[in-house]
């Protein structure tokens, strides 16, 4: 049902890094006027870590993965997101 994405890490330069902002949770979020959530590689293991605790993708749903997950200010916006091919 669900495929996931591998998560990549582009070279960033470092007027890239700087527009990038770590909150609390751990989620690193662009300063664009829409900020746009980073998957990094951590973000993508608990990803795909809830997904194999749910049951694999045929099981797991974006709602049942975020509760997982359990990280604060992810949405379902995100993980649909994330979901797409």
């Amino acid at each position: 049902m669900f495929q996931t994405k591998k998560a990549s890490m582009p070279s960033m330069n470092s007027h890239e890094r700087a527009m990038c902002v770590q909150g609390d949770s751990g989620l690193v979020l662009t300063t664009d006027p829409k900020p746009r959530l980073r998957w990094t590689v951590e973000l993508h293991e608990r990803f795909v870590d809830a997904v194999t605790q749910l049951g694999g993708p045929d099981k797991a749903t974006p709602k049942t993965i975020m509760r997982v997950m359990g990280v604060k200010g992810l949405t379902l916006y995100h993980l649909k997101s994330h979901l797409q091919v």
